[in-house]
């Protein structure tokens, strides 16, 4: 079945596939990726296999001269509902502890597509995509509302999503003044959902961890942008001034970050946007290569 309507962003066409769905399970796919023909096979198997309410596979970046995998976890398993808490769930709130010595695996796991989901579980709990007009990204909130209600997982030890790299039109290449509120406004809806289901202080550390290293994705979309070096700085210097990002960056522990990350976030804990938009725009020149 093919439902056509008209243009009103991802989460709207997300939302009306979810609307229109009458199968047992769902698996989204961003219009500029691909999946493997055996991925919803071999998925659906491992669900039934175990009676999972999610499946989960690794993906490939696809730039414009290679192909690089990504794996989400260390070989294939089995999560029972203990697991989904401790290694999944919290892990889409932020990273703690030594996963702090990998922080370029902050989103591998959050995105909607790379998974299969249970249709019961979204019905039933009525569960939508916020348009990213309003909080930036949607596809964790999503995925931290799905997730409390998942008894079991299972990860798939293999690459079958193919995301692509060098689509410079895709959102995430497009510079957005308006990223800092609209990133606010998810973090609020975030940490109020921590409070609304008691989930206790692991989680708002794992919130506060995500809110400090937010601030490269939104140096980057600043130094990515069109101004002048002067309205770039002054931009940083926004962020920095922002009590819930500033309050984050000064409780983030620089204790197992790999070294290049050590100096930009002890310059960010000291304020310094001159020396912080260097680094930025280095970061930038090597994605856009």
């Amino acid at each position: 079945m093919v439902v056509n309507r008209p243009n009103g962003g991802l989460s709207a066409a997300r939302n009306t596939g979810i609307e229109a769905c009458a199968g047992e399970y769902i698996v989204f796919l961003d219009a500029d990726d691909t999946l493997d023909p055996e991925t919803v096979e071999t998925a659906l198997e491992a669900a039934k296999e175990h009676d999972a309410d999610a499946v989960l596979w690794g993906y490939v970046r696809e730039f414009e001269n290679q192909s690089k995998p990504k794996a989400l976890f260390d070989g294939g398993r089995v999560f029972d509902e203990a697991a989904v808490r401790s290694e999944i769930h919290l892990r889409l709130f932020g990273l703690t502890g030594r996963q702090l010595k990998h922080p370029e695996d902050a989103n591998t796991i959050v995105t909607a597509w790379g998974k299969l989901l249970r249709a019961s579980i979204i019905r039933e709990n009525n569960l939508r995509f916020t348009d990213t007009k309003e909080i930036g990204t949607e596809d964790a909130l999503f995925n931290i509302e799905y997730f409390v209600h998942v008894h079991k997982a299972v990860y798939v030890d293999w690459y079958f999503t193919h995301y692509r790299k060098t689509n410079a039109s895709s959102l995430t290449y497009t510079y957005k003044r308006e990223l800092p509120e609209r990133w606010l406004r998810l973090y609020e809806k975030m940490n109020a959902f921590i409070e609304r289901n008691g989930l206790g202080d692991e989680f708002r550390l794992a919130l506060q961890n995500r809110i400090a290293m937010s601030i490269i994705g939104l140096g980057l979309n600043i130094a990515r942008s069109g101004l002048t070096k002067a309205e770039k700085k002054a931009e940083i210097d926004k962020i920095f001034s922002e009590p819930v990002f500033a309050r984050a960056a000064s409780s983030f522990s620089l204790r197992w970050l790999p070294p290049v990350w050590k100096v930009f976030f002890f310059f960010v804990k000291m304020k310094q946007s001159a020396l912080v938009l260097p680094l930025l725009e280095a970061m930038n020149s090597i994605i856009g290569s």
